[in-house]
């Protein structure tokens, strides 16, 4: 009975401590955009770079509507990164905009500049101040702006 007891015991702890051993895949989904856009090739290269590189990692490009759907699916934990433009991430980290609530995002890295918004809000000012000198320096506020 001891002995049973014993190699109940050993057998126990082996399986236990082996997989506590183990290593854990980890799985991660990059929120990208259409198929016929920027995002969805460059977040395919992302994926692949990090499924080689990172050892028990595996990542995926999932296509989506772009950086307003992007920034909903990580926020609701559907995705774990996500390629969106500046100003829509800042609208999400505000709440402000398409975004009824703020979300806990955050920027990992700039991949190119995108002034469009900034252009748009350029003229914008423009036409408001019509007739009006323009400074050297024209300043346009900081929560319209994006790059």
């Amino acid at each position: 009975m001891k002995r049973m007891a014993i190699v109940g015991l050993t057998f126990f702890f082996v399986l236990c401590v082996s997989t506590a051993f183990a290593q854990k895949e980890v799985r991660l989904s990059i929120a990208t955009g259409g198929t016929g856009g920027v995002y969805y090739p460059m977040g395919g290269g992302m994926a692949n770079i990090i499924s080689k590189y990172i050892p028990y990692a595996e990542a995926t490009a999932e296509v989506t509507s772009a950086s307003v759907d992007n920034c909903l699916l990580v926020g609701a934990k559907k995705s774990d990164m996500a390629l969106i433009m500046a100003d829509t991430g800042w609208d999400a980290f505000q709440g402000k905009g398409k975004f009824r609530e703020k979300f806990p995002i955050m920027t990992l890295a700039v991949l190119y500049v995108n002034n469009i918004r900034s252009y748009y809000n350029i003229l914008k000012w423009l036409t408001a101040n019509e007739g009006k000198p323009v400074p050297e320096n024209i300043e346009v506020p900081a929560e319209t702006t994006s790059t």
